[in-house]
């Protein structure tokens, strides 16, 4: 999941490099970013006045793109690939085992937390 998160805040630093009139390449042609993905103890972090653990936190994070997740073009996708619809990762159904399926169609996850959010969020009970 780094690698997915190190990309998308790559490209919003270089969103901003952009608007700001400056070149949004040299942050992958030169470091000049350093995006580091640090694991976070469960309940090791606080929001709302309340411990945090990771299943809080992705849902947190990924609140606003849903939606946007929902509407984004799969046209592009190679065959047997959909988009993770928590987090918007590209995920390859051959390759994993988390899916879930809702009036008839085939969710894929990259991790078990996005596939917990959805469920949750749908009423899907998973057994443990």
């Amino acid at each position: 999941m780094s690698g997915h998160a190190i990309e998308r805040l790559t490209q919003a630093l270089a969103d901003t490099e952009a608007a700001a009139g400056r070149d949004p390449g040299r942050l992958r042609d030169q470091p000049h970013a350093l995006v580091q993905v640090v694991g976070i103890a469960e309940g090791s972090l606080g929001m709302y006045g309340r411990p945090m653990g990771s299943l809080d936190l992705i849902r947190h994070m990924t609140a606003p793109h849903r939606d946007a997740v929902a509407h984004l073009a799969t046209d592009d996708l190679p065959p047997g690939t959909v988009i993770d619809p928590v987090c918007g990762m590209t995920v390859d159904l051959g390759a994993t085992d988390l899916t879930l399926e809702v009036d008839g169609i085939v969710h894929g996850f990259c991790n078990g937390q996005c596939r917990r959010i959805f469920a949750d969020e749908h009423g899907i009970p998973l057994s443990a």
